[in-house]
């Protein structure tokens, strides 16, 4: 069974070795751009009340990775059936369609993951270089920022209800204090104390497990919603995977602020809200055998 799989993981990455050279050169690309735009932005940092060039980054990154490395990859569950040539040689793989859907799961999430990542270590060596024969700017490497940035991802500081009072509170402060030099200092303090909670970096005592819980379950609820995008729509399932990411994050952040679930009770219903759409990304994969131009796939 071991072996099986693996020769069918070979064989997807021998089909899709070229688009993996093609999201590597992507990767490259976009983060030497990102990292230099946030080089700009550093400049400015009494503006974005961040004092270190690892939280510009971070707050960078969040899109670059998130959105870039996991929402897109995610979403060509369906790739290898939608051309007819890679369809029939799918189609006659020796093996069940569980071990097909994890295969391309494994491939999508993880292989595509640490292309993206290879590529943002490399542009930024390469942005370090420029920075040292150009003298433009502080040498400064952002690689542990994506590390920090990662860490702060699964061990969150903050649940979506406790943002929101932040925000509402500096918002109420704002609108009802006149604007003199002390209350917009206290209003700048407030809201780079809520930066600075955002930005906590916590090691796992300190957070403890229902941060770390959690993490976890808004990152499987990112991939499992992604899949299930995957499978569902045949044209651009990115942008509907998109529009859901939209919909999904104020809803949670509604949702949380009404009953005051807490990390708790927003891992339970993140992970149960993940496991639907992994069954239904699955029965979809299974019974889509023929691909057509219809919007969905069911």
């Amino acid at each position: 069974m071991e072996s099986r799989f693996i020769d069918i993981f070979r064989w997807q990455l021998s089909v899709d070795a070229g688009k993996l050279l093609k999201w590597f050169a992507a990767s490259f690309f976009i983060n030497l751009v990102l990292l230099f735009i946030s080089h700009k932005l550093y400049t400015d940092v009494d503006a974005l009340f961040v004092k270190d060039m690892s939280d510009v980054v971070a707050y960078s990154l969040n899109f670059s990775i998130l959105q870039m490395a996991l929402l897109y990859p995610l979403t060509r569950l369906l790739a290898p059936k939608v051309d007819p040539q890679s369809r029939v040689a799918f189609m006659m793989l020796p093996a069940s369609h569980a071990r097909k859907f994890w295969m391309r799961t494994i491939f999508l999430g993880v292989v595509c993951a640490m292309v993206w990542i290879v590529g943002f270590i490399l542009a930024d060596a390469v942005q370090v270089v420029i920075a040292q024969i150009t003298s433009a700017y502080d040498t400064q490497w952002a690689t542990p920022a994506m590390v920090d940035n990662a860490q702060r991802t699964f061990l969150p500081s903050q649940t979506p209800r406790e943002a929101m009072v932040a925000v509402f509170n500096a918002m109420d402060l704002s609108q009802h204090t006149r604007l003199t030099p002390d209350s917009i200092q206290a209003l700048q303090d407030s809201m780079k104390g809520f930066a600075d909670e955002a930005l906590q970096l916590r090691s796992l005592t300190e957070a403890g497990w229902g941060s770390l819980l959690y993490g976890l379950a808004n990152w499987f609820f990112t991939v499992t919603m992604c899949l299930f995008c995957g499978a569902m729509f045949r044209n651009v399932p990115w942008v509907f995977a998109l529009i859901a990411s939209f919909v999904f994050a104020p809803l949670i952040m509604v949702l949380d602020y009404v009953f005051n679930l807490g990390m708790g009770g927003l891992a339970l219903f993140l992970w149960v809200l993940g496991v639907v759409f992994l069954c239904c990304a699955y029965n979809i994969f299974k019974k889509t055998q023929v691909i057509n131009n219809k919007l969905l796939n069911v």
